[in-house]
Order: structure tokens, then sequence, then C-alpha cells
């Protein structure tokens, strides 16, 4: 039986179960399809699904499962139904081209604006709830820089006072600048040993109260090299010190005391001068030795090897011949000495020397 075909005309409208063409399939001027991607193209809308890999370029697509280049996303601006809720963020996992993921890590809620994030580190950020720590960089900047504070404790905002009084540090000179405290107790402060060359300013308080300030006074000052504590006046009922220098320089009057005892028989020096410092000698003493008694006052004057000294006023009871006070050159100092007849006296003496 004879199988019968249909003949395609020119301007009809054909009904084919499949069509294969060698060169190219042609729809109008607008839409070809060949075998190489060079040859081929579609231009106007589709709708509905492609499956499998679309190499080309589209100008928009609404659904798309990879997108190898993308220069915009058309993003709603409409509310959702249920804001107070999380909404995943989507962002890419590695790069480049890959697809978009999403993580419970990061979250935003549209009702409260709050972004939720469980990050081990952040490079920056206005705002963390929790910071199990923060990565640090050194500086030695010759600047201020600005510490940070907090107003309250729990979620709050990391602020700093850049006032010009504001408390800053410079890490150059390693120091904290412009620190005005408030308190009875400040915690521990490390003490370092001076420099033996320099001079220091004590500190003293403006009142006895808790908010008083520490405060200097240029006059008022310590000399670490000599040991000597410089202050113009001093005010008090007693003033205690084992020596007092009254002037300055070659004009310095030094005052003292001293006292030796179990001083034995013979000639025993009790107290000793640098000639190059002192040549004079004003030594009031007295002297005692069980129930014996000596008092009296030797002016003493030194030039090179020789010391000249009387004594005057000496009075006494028992035996005060017993001892005598005197001096003599001994090296590079004027050396006051006691000659006695027997052993166990005690001298206490008032010394001036200048």
């Amino acid at each position: 039986m004879p199988s019968w075909k249909k003949v395609v005309i020119s301007g009809s409208q054909a009904e084919l179960a499949a069509l294969t063409a060698s060169i190219a399939l042609r729809v109008g001027t607008n839409q070809q399809i060949t075998s190489t991607q060079s040859t081929t193209f579609l231009t106007g809308s589709f709708t509905g699904s492609f499956t499998g890999p679309l190499t080309g370029t589209a100008s928009w697509a609404s659904l798309a499962n990879l997108s190898l280049q993308a220069q915009s996303v058309a993003v709603g601006n409409t509310p959702p139904a249920n804001a107070n809720q999380s909404w995943y963020i989507p962002h890419l996992t590695s790069t480049p081209y890959d697809s978009l993921s999403i993580t419970s890590s990061l979250i935003y809620n549209p009702a409260s604006q709050s972004l939720t994030v469980t990050a081990s580190r952040a490079v920056s950020a206005s705002w963390t709830g929790v910071a199990s720590s923060s990565i640090v960089t050194g500086t030695n900047d010759a600047i201020d820089h600005f510490l940070i504070f907090t107003k309250n404790t729990g979620s709050v905002s990391l602020l700093t006072d850049t006032a010009s009084n504001g408390i800053r540090y410079n890490p150059n000179t390693n120091v904290l600048g412009t620190v005005t405290t408030n308190g009875t107790h400040l915690g521990d402060i490390q003490v370092s040993p001076v420099a033996t060359t320099t001079l220091y300013y004590p500190v003293f308080a403006t009142g006895s109260s808790a908010t008083s300030q520490l405060l200097y006074d240029a006059p008022y000052r310590y000399n670490a090299s000599t040991k000597t504590l410089v202050v113009t006046n001093i005010s008090s009922s007693v003033v205690t010190a084992s020596a007092v220098s009254v002037g300055t320089g070659s004009s310095a009057i030094l005052m003292t005391s001293t006292r030796i005892d179990n001083i034995g028989s013979g000639v025993t020096t009790i107290y000793t001068l640098p000639t190059a410092s002192y040549n004079t000698i004003h030594f009031e003493y007295t002297a005692t030795s069980g129930s014996t008694l000596r008092m009296g006052y030797v002016p003493m004057l030194q030039s090179g090897s020789i010391v000249r000294f009387t004594e005057y006023g000496p009075a006494g009871f028992g035996s005060p011949g017993q001892i005598s006070i005197g001096a003599t050159v001994i090296g590079p100092n004027i050396a006051v000495t006691a000659s006695c007849f027997t052993a166990g006296w005690s001298v206490k003496a008032n010394v001036r020397a200048m």
C-alpha cells in the first residue's frame, strides 16, 4: 500500500514530528539555531524553562541555577509578610563564579533591624555583642592615640574622648596624658629606681578629699645624685635630721650631732670631717664615765697638716681630768680625738662646721 507524503508549501502552517537541518534553522530574521555558538542567536523574550548549560549572554533572567557573570540583580523593596523573623543572607563560599549559599551564622531580622553574626574574626565592626578576642596591631607612632571605653556594661558601643583634654596615649614617648581621676584608691602603681643624675619633683595634693588633684612645685625637688631634698622653707615645731646644711656652696654651714660609747683608754678618733669642705669645727660635748661628768667647748681651726684648738669652760664632777678632747689631721680629714686615762667613756657632742 502506498505511503502518502506531505509537501510543505511556502507560506503554509506545517505540523512536523521532527525537523533535521544540516546548516541552520532560521525563524524570521531574529532567530537562528546552528551547530556552532558563534552563528546561533536568539533575539527577544523567552518564556519557559531551559535545561542544560546555556553558553552565551543573556540580558535578563528571572531564575537561573548558575550564572557565570551577572551585571546586576534585581532586588525588591517590598517588606516581607512576617518581618519579625530571621532571614538568611546569601553569600559566596569561594571565588570565582561560585553558587550563592546561606548559613545560620549570618541572619538579619527586618523588624529589629539587627544583623546577627557569629564570627571568629572581624576586620571592622561598628558594634559587637560578644567578642572572645580582638586582633591588636602594634604601633610606635609619635602621635596621640585615644583610648576606648564604654558607658555601661552589656551590649554597648565603644567610645573615645576626642576632646582637647581627653585621655590619650603616645606610643613613641610612652606617655599617658591628660588623666583626671576621681576615687579614694587608684590601685597599685609600679615604682622604678631613679636615675642618679636627674632632678625629680615630689608630688602633693591640693587637699585631703578623695578628688584632690596631684601637683608639683618646681622649687621643691630631689637630687638623686647628691641624695638632697631642696626646700625653700620648712615650718615645724620639731625637725629631726642627722645633719643640716645651712646655705649653699662654699658658704654652707654644717650642723649635726654625734655620740660615741665605750671609748677605750688611749687616743681614739670620735669624729671626722673632710678638709676639702671644712676647716673650722665647733665641738660642744659632754663626756660621762660612771659618776664622772665633763663638759666643754672646743673650737678647732685647720690649715694644711696643722690643727689649732683650745678648750673653753671645762667643768665636771668626779674626776673630769681623766678625759680631754683634741684634734689632728689624718689623711684628707680633720679628726676629733678623745684622750682617756681609763676606759668606758661616752661622748655626746653638738658639731658645727664651716
